[in-house]
């Protein structure tokens, strides 16, 4: 089996195929987030403007501003990469990767008001998106996005866990040129970020 970066595990990939089955309603949901989140009025959102709207929409989660930050550097254009801001479009991928992941961890955990998801639970949820780690890594993963218990994750640690791995595989591919082939394995690389967590 083979382990590290998979070439299904792409959040916009992931993003447009929630958009492409939930169709119009999600899109018209997200457009009225978006015009609500919009404070300024200029088409785009602040990192702030998304952390709020997260809270106020229809995920009613509680991100963290790190956590924001993040998932706006993985939708963020790259033709335009780190401006500090989303389009409307970029929005509406940020948060169909959001409900994508709020439904795999549903499925894996039992249900999304389930209290925690545990290692075993979670590396079919991770394969189910296109990520094949080792149990190594879910175990070290879980343990340290864990807060209480060192041995389940509640949906908002999935969510960080699932937003830091693309992040990190996502630098992998890069110092990879592109390549699966690199000095460090994608195992290797994730577990080398997690000492910087």
């Amino acid at each position: 089996m083979q382990h590290g970066y998979q070439p299904g595990f792409d959040p916009r990939g992931i993003a447009q195929n929630y958009i492409t089955s939930s169709g119009m309603p999600f899109q018209q949901r997200m457009n009225a987030l978006f015009a609500a989140a919009d404070i300024q009025r200029d088409g785009f959102l602040s990192v702030t403007e998304v952390q709020r709207s997260f809270a106020q929409g229809a995920s009613a989660v509680s991100i963290s501003i790190e956590a924001s930050k993040s998932l706006m550097r993985l939708f963020d254009s790259p033709n335009a990469p780190g401006q500090g801001v989303i389009d409307q479009s970029e929005f509406i991928m940020l948060n169909a990767f959001v409900e994508s992941l709020r439904m795999v961890y549903a499925n894996y955990a039992g249900n999304i008001s389930a209290p925690a998801m545990n290692a075993q639970s979670m590396q079919p949820a991770l394969a189910s998106l296109g990520l094949v780690l080792t149990p190594v890594s879910v175990q070290n993963l879980v343990r340290i996005f864990a807060s209480s218990n060192p041995t389940v994750v509640t949906y908002l640690q999935f969510l960080e866990i699932c937003i830091h791995t693309a992040l990190c595989l996502s630098l992998h591919t890069r110092f990879a040129g592109g390549s699966e082939r690199a000095s460090l394995s994608a195992d290797q690389m994730l577990a080398f970020s997690l000492f910087f967590k």
